[in-house]
């Protein structure tokens, strides 16, 4: 062992202990959770279907859905919330405990901001009816409209705006929107494990690597823009996004179909009351 090693210098046959200085990854840490999180839920999109609670039709939950937020703006009547806020309670607890804490969670947390900007008003002209209906309007609208996203796939929503007759501008803008958030959102992971990959040790330029991945997601973003436009123009594409298929008339479809003249009844029927 002596003898071969006679011609190799002693630092070469030094064992190393390099340990590099941990240079704090957190914001890299939590950027990358932001962007899984982001594409798990549009990845979720797809396996909606499956649920057995989603088998009505997308149109007819839309449908369902804008009556009650609109009658929700304009009643004047705590007995007709709480009735919506009933049913809307009802509704969630079939639906999958995931989908049930998240919609809930972002009921409750709005409904929280209302309270918090309507305090000041009860406090300084003592009027608690703004302070009561309106968090209670704004927990039931959101329920309504979170039920409906947590219950339809994007691209049945797509077909149910094109069947309400919704600007084909609208409908342009909300379904690229969804597909550039997963194109560009995967992009974006790529470039943040590739840096944290490569930040070893202390890394003082960090920062300016991630505005480069910022510019980079920008040139992308354009790149495929330009390359939507003219794969639709060679398309024929003219603004119109034509419906296919037939609406369904299942049972969960006739009960959304009842729920809209009934909910326009009672609303009715209420004001009467009121008025009477």
């Amino acid at each position: 062992m002596t003898e071969n090693n006679a011609g190799i210098p002693a630092w070469l046959r030094e064992k190393e202990n390099y340990l590099p200085k941990k240079g704090g990854d957190g914001f890299i840490n939590k950027t990358v959770a932001a962007l899984l999180r982001l594409i798990a839920a549009l990845r979720a999109q797809d396996v909606i279907k499956q649920n057995a609670h989603t088998r009505a039709d997308a149109f007819w939950k839309l449908i369902l859905t804008l009556v009650i937020i609109v009658l929700l703006s304009l009643t004047r009547e705590f007995v007709f919330v709480f009735i919506v806020l009933t049913v809307l309670l009802l509704r969630l607890c079939v639906m999958p405990v995931s989908d049930l804490r998240k919609v809930a969670a972002l009921a409750v947390i709005a409904g929280c901001f209302s309270f918090v900007i309507m305090l000041p008003s009860t406090v300084l002209y003592g009027s608690s009816y703004s302070l009561t209906m309106l968090p209670a309007k704004t927990v039931a609208s959101v329920l309504a409209a979170g039920i409906l996203a947590r219950t339809s796939r994007w691209n049945e929503l797509i077909r149910a705006l094109g069947r309400v007759r919704a600007p084909g501008t609208l409908i342009f803008i909300v379904d690229i929107t969804l597909k550039y958030l997963l194109l560009l959102g995967e992009f974006a992971l790529e470039s943040m494990r590739a840096l944290k990959l490569r930040s070893v040790g202390v890394n003082r330029g960090k920062y300016r690597s991630i505005a480069a991945i910022a510019g980079n997601l920008f040139l992308r973003s354009r790149f495929l823009a330009d390359e939507m436009y003219g794969a639709m123009l060679c398309r024929g594409f003219t603004g119109t996004y034509p419906i296919t298929g037939r609406l369904r008339f299942g049972p969960a479809d006739i009960c959304h179909i009842a729920a809209i003249p009934a909910f326009i009844v009672l609303f009715f029927l209420l004001r009467r009351g009121a008025v009477a």
